[in-house]
């Protein structure tokens, strides 16, 4: 079975015109709150979202996609400026840390820049998502090894060769905890050594099922518990007994989203057309909301709300009660939901969106032919998207 988040990267990639036009338009927001601080964790593995830092997908370790402590553009008009031509397209993020810009592209390769300059400080072969922990950007990976590169050089490191009679799923992020690197295949989950380099099986799961078919692209990791779904079933997984602390089984497959961890909750799409709450500590359902479509992407979690976008609307529900708290229809494709200092960004294969975080009001669009291929990272007063012409473009004040 293809997973579902390849799918949705591939619908953004497919039938669109790749002549790079942009129109920026400006809109209005009614903002009286802005939403910054907590997510709800003690922080424990959860370091290197604790500055202005965007480490990783969805930010942290717990997958919120939700920033306080970076700014994007301040104004009602911005513009898209070519950074870099990456010479492929790219469905993973921009990772910043420190000074440092970290992209990579579909035709191999990984890039790193000086934030300020812009100037390409090194450039390795690899592809794949990254994510920033401890001087080393984890992720692309061979189909039996996982890649690591320093920070600094670019020398790259490269883990031990798991023994699998098929390859780790490519489509399965490694997750660099203080526990290890954590790499999910078919039937495994793996800890990769950060010293050694050698796998060691955290749990082993059960062959072949119908039920159990694909899995999460991106776990969330919270104080020691790895959560991913397979097929139809969303574990709590202890990394250190190796043992479920609880499993829900679903309607639908849960996998066609990535869990995110926050409030003492794990929130998560599932196939059925829902958003669930379910108690992080004991799997408990504290709430549903109808989707209305099947969501592909992740939700956006801060303090207060929970954030999603379908093929119809963006919508804000209450994180505690499931109460939806604003929703708006949007003529935009299903789009990556990501938070930063009050403002909710939106980006797809026809532009990117941003919108207040308290009310929905628009602050401002741009619209770039072909549109973009990841979700936005935001870092001082800038937005930072690869787009389907191949190039990595900043988005910033006019």
């Amino acid at each position: 079975m293809a997973d579902r988040r390849s799918q949705t990267r591939r619908r953004w990639l497919g039938s669109c015109a790749s002549v790079a036009g942009v129109t920026a338009l400006s809109g209005c927001s009614g903002g009286e709150e802005t939403e910054t601080g907590g997510d709800g964790n003690d922080g424990s593995d959860g370091e290197e979202s604790s500055s202005s830092d965007w480490p990783m997908y969805g930010v942290d370790l717990q997958n919120t996609a939700h920033q306080p402590n970076v700014t994007g553009p301040d104004g009602d008009s911005v513009t898209a400026r070519k950074v870099h031509d990456m010479g492929g397209g790219s469905s993973y993020p921009v990772v910043v840390v420190d000074n440092y810009l970290y992209a990579t592209s579909r035709n191999g390769v990984v890039l790193a820049f000086d934030r300020e300059s812009e100037e390409l400080l090194w450039e390795e072969d690899g592809h794949g998502p990254l994510m920033a922990h401890d001087g080393t950007i984890y992720g692309p990976r061979a189909s039996h090894s996982v890649y690591g590169y320093d920070m600094e050089s670019g020398a790259r490191w490269e883990s031990t060769e798991v023994e699998l009679d098929r390859s780790l799923n490519l489509n399965n992020e490694p997750i660099p905890t203080n526990n290890g690197v954590f790499v999910i295949s078919d039937d495994h989950v793996w800890n990769v050594d950060f010293d050694s380099g050698e796998y060691t099986s955290t749990h082993e799961y059960s062959q072949y099922s119908r039920d159990l078919i694909g899995n999460t692209d991106i776990p969330a990791y919270n104080n020691g518990i790895l959560y991913h779904a397979r097929g139809v079933e969303l574990y709590a997984l202890n990394v250190e007994t190796g043992e479920h602390e609880w499993i829900v089984k679903g309607e639908n497959v849960m996998h066609s989203g990535n869990p995110a961890v926050a409030n003492g909750k794990v929130y998560i799409t599932s196939a059925d057309e829902q958003l669930y709450a379910y108690d992080a500590e004991s799997g408990d359902e504290i709430w549903t909301v109808e989707t209305t479509t099947q969501v592909e992407t992740s939700p956006a979690v801060t303090d207060k709300k929970v954030y999603f976008g379908d093929n119809q609307r963006v919508a804000a529900v209450n994180a505690e009660s499931g109460e939806i708290e604003w929703d708006i229809d949007i003529a935009i494709p299903e789009s990556e939901v990501v938070i930063a200092d009050g403002v909710v960004y939106l980006a797809n294969s026809l532009g990117l969106t941003a919108l207040d975080s308290n009310t929905g009001g628009l602050q401002w669009e741009l619209e770039l032919d072909g549109g973009f291929t990841s979700p936005p990272t935001v870092s001082d007063g800038v937005v930072y998207l690869p787009a389907l012409n191949n190039s990595l473009y900043a988005i910033e004040d006019t």
